[in-house]
């Protein structure tokens, strides 16, 4: 039976869908008669993915229904999971899109409670389709970055490069041209290494739209020659008439207007004869707005009144799913909420540990933070209660007020001194402990040194635990390291940095993340939600500057994104040492207004032997010398520029020696953090 099935469903995915058919029915039969509810049912999940393809919907879900039914009576929660998600699509194709959402999120709720990691991406790739069909770019974007995050997690790279090729065009359609770049480049990367030929013409497509928006039309045309060329291999011929009217486009804006003419009425006829009705409407408007430039009045009149005629006759589907946006804002929170607390419990199971651990390490610095309000309180109120008493006790036996005032100055100042003291040591012993947490939460200096043979880490709380961190992993064959620097120093601070790190283990591994910009974006979205930040007038507005660095040692490449930071770069060349400085985002990790614009990620060119120094705002903030002022980036800079003759191990003396040289008998001001890396 599930050989069957298999073989029709690869049928099914060449087009030859009526062998597929009869593979089925035969299945069918075959299943009645051995009482196989399981295969029957699959039979008819198969049928109805067979007629959906057909287009006949209404016969695909009849079929779907049926399969439904029986995973129902056998208790099969998982084929119940892939059937209510195919049925929601379906739904959606018949116009019904509030049915077809609520089936949706009855199969997420499902796939959540199984574990089927790959059945919760097709979910809510669904959900992203419904979405992206009525306009919902916003819930569109959410639903595809749970599934890209599910993809990559179970390391399904045709998944992955699916979920980024549509999250590129989001951002395109949102006009974040830069960003949709960046996922548009990853999609065609990881398309070319799995070898989805549709796919890499797809996102050649997308990309040549992008530098048509942005006038790079050049670019343009040399991805859209690679989209045609794939296209016509594969034999995909409405693709080949959306490449083509992009071309036309493409001409239109530099004023080529006879190739815009010619290409614009390939892609109309080709249009035609396929019956593609937007792609129809737009090649009328682009050849319209051509021939009226060339003052072709009539052409232009006649194209622009078939422009008009299709606008209208799809302008009663466009409002339709206005209806559904309005029903949507009113009715889906409401189920989306259902669909949260249903899955809850099994979200809770499975996150139990982790969440356990980090529970430990927050209220191990919260409770040391509360510990010493209550200490500091019991000294008041206990220096108050013994004062009363020594008075009344003194007063009472008719001492005389000199003899009183003796006794308060002398012994009552004695025992308050002497607990004043062991509540201090207490203190101090509970704030080395969260010491201890804080240094075993973060790697070790020396563990720079197995990524870096040359390297070096100078970490110098002011207190004794520290607001600044460091952290670094390697993942998919490349070096990420992070410094950070949070809000406040001491317990404050180290309370921010342990968070911080914890954070930042859970979003790299394991959600195996890469890319700089993302992982400041998760990273932010965390930190809000764990310090329950809304934005609010007056609201604290705690977080951390953040450099993070991903470093591929084989092709010499760096990539980067930075909150409020800047890291350095120190090359040698003929003439000496050349220092470039890099600059990130003005933005920190964590609340900044209500308008949150999405982090940056840069690309650097590396050579061997390249130094590169990133740190915390501790060091040339750092007041001293003879006028006591702060030491600045301009000195910091002229320093490492200075150094370059020896390692990376002296030049941590050497900078560490000039700190405290500077500092002389001032107070510490700040954490210090600076790392260097040779690579």
């Amino acid at each position: 039976m599930k050989a069957y099935n298999i073989k029709a469903k690869s049928f099914s995915a060449l087009n030859e869908f009526d062998k597929a058919e009869k593979i089925l029915d035969e299945n069918k039969i075959r299943a009645t008669a051995i009482h196989d509810q399981n295969g029957l049912a699959g039979c008819f999940y198969l049928l109805g993915s067979i007629y959906s393809d057909k287009g006949l919907y209404l016969k695909s879900k009849e079929l779907l229904l049926k399969s439904i039914i029986i995973r129902s009576e056998i208790g099969d929660e998982l084929g119940l999971g892939a059937g209510y998600s195919f049925l929601g699509s379906t739904y959606a194709y018949l116009g019904d899109y509030m049915q077809g959402i609520e089936y949706i999120q009855k199969s997420i709720t499902l796939r959540e409670k199984n574990n089927d990691k790959r059945g919760l991406a097709n979910s809510y790739l669904s959900l992203y389709k419904i979405y992206i069909d009525i306009g919902e770019s916003d819930k569109a974007l959410e639903s595809e970055l749970k599934s890209l995050d599910i993809c990559r997690e179970i390391n399904d790279l045709q998944c992955v490069s699916g979920r980024l090729t549509n999250l590129g065009e989001i951002y395109q359609d949102k006009g974040d041209y830069q960003k949709a770049l960046t996922y548009h480049f990853l999609a065609l990367a990881i398309s070319k290494q799995v070898n989805i030929k549709n796919r890499i013409a797809e996102v050649h497509e997308n990309i040549a739209k992008n530098y048509n928006y942005t006038k790079r039309y050049a670019d343009a045309i040399k991805h859209l020659d690679s989209c045609l060329q794939i296209r016509k291999l594969i034999g995909d011929e409405e693709g080949q008439v959306s490449a083509r009217l992009v071309l036309s486009q493409i001409n239109y804006n530099q004023q080529q207007l006879k190739d815009a003419i010619e290409n614009g009425t390939r892609a109309l006829n080709a249009g035609l004869m396929l019956n593609l009705p937007y792609l129809i409407k737009d090649a009328h408007q682009l050849l319209s707005n051509s021939y009226d430039k060339l003052n072709n009045t009539d052409k232009a009149l006649y194209h622009y009144k078939q422009y008009i005629v299709l606008r209208d006759s799809l302008y009663n589907i466009d409002k339709t799913k206005e209806i559904v946006r309005k029903e949507l804002e009113f009715n889906f929170n409401k189920k989306e909420e259902l669909q949260k607390l249903e899955v809850a419990k099994k979200l809770a199971e499975t996150d139990a540990e982790s969440r356990k651990q980090k529970m430990i390490i927050l209220f191990t610095v919260f409770g040391i933070l509360i510990l010493t309000a209550l200490l500091i309180f019991g000294i008041y109120q206990y220096r108050l209660k013994l004062s009363s008493e020594k008075k009344l006790q003194y007063l009472n036996s008719d001492l005389n007020l000199k003899n009183y005032q003796l006794l308060e100055k002398s012994d009552i100042i004695e025992l308050q001194h002497s607990t004043i003291h062991q509540k201090n040591k207490e203190i101090t012993d509970s704030i080395r402990y969260a010491q201890k947490i804080q240094t075993a939460m973060m790697p070790l200096k020396h563990e720079f040194a197995s990524y870096f043979k040359d390297s070096f880490v100078l970490f110098e709380p002011k207190d004794i635990i520290s607001g600044d961190f460091f952290w670094i992993t390697e993942k998919n064959d490349k070096i990420i390291f992070a410094t950070g620097d949070c809000t406040g120093h001491g317990v404050p601070g180290g309370f921010m940095s342990m968070l911080g790190v914890s954070l930042l283990n859970e979003i790299i591994n394991e959600h195996d993340l890469t890319e700089p910009a993302l992982i400041l974006s998760r990273l932010r979205k965390k930190v809000i939600t764990a310090l329950r930040q809304k934005g609010l007038s007056g609201e604290q507005q705690d977080g951390m500057d953040m450099t993070i660095c991903v470093i591929d040692k084989t092709n010499l490449t760096l990539q980067y994104a930075a909150a409020n930071h800047s890291f350095y770069l120190i090359r040698k060349n003929e003439s000496g040492y050349l220092m470039e400085e890099y600059k990130g985002d003005k933005q920190p990790v964590g609340i900044f207004g209500s308008d949150l614009k999405p982090f940056k990620q840069y690309k650097v060119e590396l050579k061997k032997d390249d130094v590169v120094y990133t740190m915390t705002d501790g060091y040339a903030d750092q007041f001293g010398g003879p006028k006591g002022k702060k030491f600045k980036y301009k000195q910091l800079k002229e320093m490492l520029l200075s150094i370059q003759d020896h390692n990376l191990t002296d030049q941590e003396e050497i900078i560490k020696q000039r700190f405290t040289n500077w500092k002389g008998q001032l107070e510490q001001v700040d954490d210090v953090t600076i790392i260097g890396i040779r690579v």
